[in-house]
């Protein structure tokens, strides 16, 4: 057992102030209210200095200067309706929303050292795909895989048996399908996407995809169900991205305010160690404050964590990953995917002059994906930010190699904040430079050596000599791969039976218990917030008696 010593006492603690833990701690404080219930102690505990999460917006030239860096999350689909109708709830109105633009005029597309427009119609030309690929671009490669798989005699029965379709078309139908869809006679839970794609498509096409795509973590070796029911639904033609005018953190700071409103609290800067679960089943927290160290008691104990965050907690008698096999087996029954974005920001959008105004260029070098933003606020001006990099899995191993020491990075944020003043000052952006907002926790200043193999990446993309393109007034960049949070977002296994795994993480200890983990990591809408949203909602309606409430989207759908 944990050291007792003096104790708080809580109705709910909830362990993690990002979306899931946010929420889930409104939702129940909202409920009670609601149903004229006593008003639980709920506390939140974040270890960072800020809440939030993966969702970190930075508006350096200010609130009106129309230029979001977006760290981590940077956008919903308009139908992912739990989340659209919280917004709704929150306040936030239909004005608030902004398109997030993938396409736009002139973006370009790299792959083998053969630049081309990003809608060429001839864009596997350096790849000896298979014959049925040849042209095509990587999301119809991709439907086309999936309508095969699914076509198989014994899939074709199960889908007309359970569905009564030959594809399902949303979440509701492809869970009730996933568990008895087979290939080559496995489970397809049981085969790997990587493998999957193997099996029908040659390796040259298998390479086009994971270049083509943009991300290589897509088309990896997970879970070939929740694989092919993500790719279906997250890229179906006629969805659009959406983003929020005042930053995807606007979404967390306005559950927290919310929350606070109804009584619950936030303690930023607090590290849970470890906890116990005592003779009366209550769980005990030990919680870490600067030098300081306490026990708190909870009736119940939500942790809303990712799985390395939940690997990083000393092993006790109740929660003992090393020691349980099961609950290891569990926890890990996902995988986090390394995430890093590079941004930079220029005085003047030399993009515009090659004709480029919005959306995303897409390369096989490690900067991976490039999108391209002007200021879109109220003050018009003439700098822009490039997301030069947005990459995942094996480029970011590239980006590691110029990554700062750590003496560097212990300063790169005052010295970011230094270098944006100078910036905003110099060029009169947005307002005087004395407003520009520290950069957020995540956000550290780049290398020269980033800087420099970025502009040389850039240049190749863009089809220019490397001094065409000018050198960028500010470099910053964001790496989700470190501790606690391991990546930035997480795939389901193979092998996994994900529908018991989601039903045993809400309660890990075993039916009864009075510890849960919520979260976007063992979701059905991994990386999204939406699954976030959609996992937590299960937990408290299921297990804590949280009713829905009256501005619930009619019909939805949650999961398991």
């Amino acid at each position: 057992m944990l050291s007792m010593g003096d104790q708080e006492k809580h109705d709910v603690a909830i362990v993690g102030g990002g979306v899931s833990g946010l929420y889930a701690g409104w939702r129940i404080l909202a409920d009670a209210r609601t149903r004229g219930k006593p008003v639980p102690r709920v506390t939140i505990y974040e270890l960072g200095d800020r809440i939030g999460g993966r969702l970190q917006t930075w508006l350096p030239f200010g609130p009106d200067g129309g230029i979001r860096a977006e760290l981590g999350g940077m956008r919903f689909l308009d139908n992912q309706q739990l989340l659209c109708t919280l917004l709704a709830e929150l306040g936030f109105a239909r004005q608030d929303f902004l398109p997030l633009h993938g396409h736009g005029p002139n973006l370009r597309l790299l792959l083998r050292g053969r630049g081309t427009a990003l809608t060429t119609t001839t864009p596997t030309k350096r790849y000896k795909v298979s014959s049925s690929a040849r042209d095509k671009q990587a999301a119809d490669v991709l439907a086309e895989v999936i309508t095969e798989v699914l076509g198989t005699e014994e899939n074709r029965l199960v889908l007309k048996a359970l569905i009564g379709k030959d594809c399902p078309a949303d979440r509701r139908e492809w869970d009730a399908v996933k568990a008895e869809l087979t290939w080559h006679g496995r489970p397809l839970w049981d085969v790997g996407f990587w493998n999957l794609l193997s099996d029908v498509r040659n390796p040259e096409t298998y390479q086009y995809l994971c270049d083509a795509f943009g991300y290589y973590s897509l088309a990896g070796n997970w879970n070939a169900a929740e694989a092919m029911e993500a790719l279906h639904l997250d890229f179906t033609p006629g969805l659009h991205y959406l983003t929020l005018a005042e930053g995807m953190q606007a979404l967390p700071d306005t559950i927290a305010e919310h929350l606070t409103r109804l009584g619950g609290s936030v303690e930023p800067g607090t590290r849970l160690a470890g906890f116990d679960v005592g003779a009366d089943g209550r769980p005990s927290l030990k919680l870490v404050t600067g030098p300081s160290t306490r026990t708190t008691v909870a009736d119940q104990l939500i942790l809303a964590l990712p799985r390395r965050s939940l690997e990083l907690l000393a092993p006790t008698a109740a929660f003992d990953l090393p020691g349980d096999d099961g609950l290891r087996r569990l926890v890990q029954a996902v995988t986090p995917n390394p995430a890093f974005k590079l941004f930079l920001w220029y005085a003047d959008r030399w993009w515009e002059r090659r004709g480029i105004t919005q959306g995303r260029s897409v390369s096989d070098l490690p900067i991976r994906q490039t999108y391209y933003f002007a200021p879109d606020g109220p003050v018009r001006h003439s700098a822009g930010l490039l997301m030069a990099s947005y990459d995942d899995a094996r480029a970011v191993d590239s980006w590691h190699g110029l990554c700062p020491t750590e003496r560097e990075l212990a300063t790169g944020r005052d010295e970011l904040h230094t270098a944006m003043r100078n910036f905003v000052q110099r060029h009169q952006l947005g307002g005087a430079a004395h407003d520009v907002p520290r950069p957020p926790p995540h956000l550290s200043l780049a290398t020269e050596g980033m800087r420099r193999h970025a502009t040389s990446q850039l240049a190749r993309l863009h089809g220019v000599p490397e001094d065409h393109i000018p050198d960028a007034d500010v470099g910053a960049f964001a790496d989700w791969t470190p501790d606690p949070y391991g990546g930035g977002w997480n795939f389901w296994n193979v092998g996994v039976d994900v529908r018991t795994s989601m039903a045993r993480i809400k309660q890990p200890l075993g039916p009864g218990t009075r510890v849960h983990v919520v979260g976007e990591a063992y979701s059905g809408l991994q990386g999204w917030i939406e699954g976030a949203l959609t996992a937590t909602e299960v937990t408290l309606q299921r297990h804590f008696g949280v009713r829905q409430p009256d501005w619930f989207p009619t019909g939805y759908y949650l999961g398991w």
